[in-house]
């Protein structure tokens, strides 16, 4: 058991070493794919309304459809330096999403992004029983070294509606901070391929850090939209915040589409979330073939286990498709990594047309908390495909849980030594009793759970010693787990202490109740073999106090 638990331990610092420093980016991180689906219903995008004075800071958002399917909460905050460290608490409509230990440079939250002079961008997947169908409300708290201030917060929803038309949509985000110190002075972003036959698009995006009165420029397709100052502040209504949408059905390309964000003369101006959005209407646009015949990979989809543990190896599986007409003949690699740790990279040799083949990577985080997964194929762009954008997709996943189940009390070597002689051991009658069988038998008419052993040692066989232990299992006071509290008799001995107690729980729910061994060393009650059958009884009563109950396998 020692050695396991210093071996995890190794492992913990191992990934921290890894992992410190790796989320500050003075340019940030690209603004990448996160869900393209189609929904009847829509997505709804809002947030504002600029940066405060301080702490809390509440953000409104009205007119929030019901029956929301995924959302992420985005929470800009102004920490001074990258070099302050803080905390930030997000609550929606009363209900917290936690509290995020902010630390600039050192920062490891997978989903916190430190840029630049220290513009935080924070990211939450929001569970849809959280937002409220009409008025919604989200607080932020801040606290530390950093400023603190917030520059705003932006709600993205995706809802459903019975009856409603299709809308096909792409959620992108990131936090680039273009600006002029490294000459970070542009960044694109680019939209998969329409799956529907929809024409209506529009496009929304949102930044923080804009001024008005300095240009800067966004294209889709070359195509020049919004003017010469995007973000502008929002008029100068919204100070250091911009959320704006955007028609852009006359720029849209079917086959697929690039956003590029020129900073111009901003001093720094971070775009982080970009919703294109495309709805019934009109005449259906078709989609053109391809100019030429190449294949294409995609990932379409990671699989992620129903329960993602903590501190416990978990599967994930990548499938990889080649969604072209040609073959591919060469070999080409598989990525999968979390924030910016390499989960692992495959060769696939070959891939043949319209064929798909899944890829299982391992994957053992190390806390309880909101992880991206990103995967992404053709890493180094060996393959000449018909669509280069394509090739990454994200997966958000939460670890709420630890396994429990960790056997981390290892059967370990008690005894050991060289004897003339033997080991005997039996289970005498022993049987199943369950938690209400066991109150019954603990009652102060009964006489408790009772195990005959018939024992028969060699004729001067000297015992050196002997070892009892009883099994137990659904360890419970009311609705909670609770480690079983007993009274244990070995032939006249009466409430033995137990010398070693070993213990184990799954650790989530349901039945989230624990099991476990008690021994106790009964040397000194044994007699030595005569060759003659001797009778040993024990008797085990539950004395836990109140509801506590618990199960027992044997003894």
């Amino acid at each position: 058991m020692t050695k396991f638990k210093y071996m995890l331990l190794s492992i913990l610092l191992l990934t921290l070493v890894q992992q410190a420093g790796a989320d500050y980016k003075f340019d940030g991180t690209p603004i990448v794919a996160v869900k393209h689906d189609t929904v009847s219903g829509g997505i709804y995008v809002d947030g504002g309304h600029g940066i405060g004075s301080g702490t809390p800071y509440t953000q409104s958002f009205n007119n929030v459809p019901a029956n929301v399917v995924y959302a992420r909460l985005y929470v800009g905050i102004w920490g001074g330096t990258p070099d302050y460290t803080g905390t930030v608490e997000t609550k929606v409509n009363g209900e917290t999403l936690g509290t995020l230990n902010l630390k600039g440079k050192a920062d490891t939250n997978p989903n916190v992004v430190c840029t630049g002079y220290g513009v935080y961008l924070v990211t939450y997947e929001v569970p849809g029983s959280f937002l409220l169908e009409g008025s919604n409300a989200a607080v932020v708290t801040t606290a530390g070294e950093i400023d603190g201030r917030i520059y705003g917060v932006t709600l993205a929803a995706v809802y459903e509606s019975e009856g409603a038309p299709e809308v096909e949509y792409w959620l992108n985000d990131g936090h680039e901070n273009l600006n002029g110190k490294n000459s970070h002075d542009e960044c694109t972003t680019s939209f998969a391929a329409a799956t529907s036959a929809n024409s209506d698009v529009s496009l929304t995006v949102a930044y923080i850090c804009g001024s008005l009165g300095q240009k800067d420029y966004l294209y889709i397709n070359d195509n020049q939209i919004g003017g010469d100052d995007v973000a502008d502040s929002m008029g100068d209504s919204a100070s250091d915040f911009d959320i704006k949408t955007f028609d852009v059905t006359d720029h849209f390309d079917p086959a697929g589409n690039t956003l590029l964000f020129k900073r111009g003369d901003e001093t720094t101006v971070h775009p982080f979330i970009t919703v294109l959005t495309l709805a019934s209407g009109g005449t259906a646009t078709p989609t053109p073939p391809p100019s030429e015949t190449k294949p294409d990979l995609t990932i379409t989809e990671i699989k992620v286990p129903d329960r993602v543990f903590a501190e416990t190896n978990n599967t994930i599986e990548v499938v990889v498709r080649n969604q072209g007409d040609y073959d591919i003949t060469n070999a080409f690699n598989l990525e999968l990594s979390v924030g910016s740790i390499l989960l692992g990279s495959v060769r696939i040799p070959n891939l043949g047309a319209d064929e798909s083949e899944t890829v299982k990577f391992i994957w053992n985080p190390d806390e309880t908390i909101e992880y991206t997964l990103r995967a992404m194929v053709d890493v180094n762009s060996v393959i000449d495909e018909a669509d280069e954008t394509n090739n990454e997709a994200v997966s958000v996943v939460t670890v709420g849980e630890s396994m429990g189940y960790y056997g981390d009390d290892s059967i370990e070597t008690f005894k050991h030594g060289t004897i003339n002689g033997s080991i005997v051991y039996t289970l005498g009658n022993s049987s199943y009793a369950d938690p209400g069988e066991l109150n019954r038998l603990s009652g102060d008419s009964e006489c408790g759970y009772v195990v005959g052993y018939n024992l028969t040692l060699p004729s001067n066989a000297t015992v050196r010693n002997a070892r009892l232990y009883v099994y137990w299992t659904w360890g419970t006071d009311g609705s909670e787990g609770k480690d079983a509290q007993m009274n244990v008799t070995f032939g006249n001995n009466v409430d033995m202490p137990a010398d070693e107690k070993y213990t184990d729980r799954k650790g989530y729910d349901p039945y989230n109740y624990p099991s476990g061994t008690y021994c106790y060393n009964v040397t000194d009650y044994i007699e030595d073999g005569n060759g003659s059958m001797v009778n040993y009884t024990t008797i085990v009563r539950n004395t836990g106090e109140g509801y506590a109950k618990f199960a027992i396998y044997g003894t």
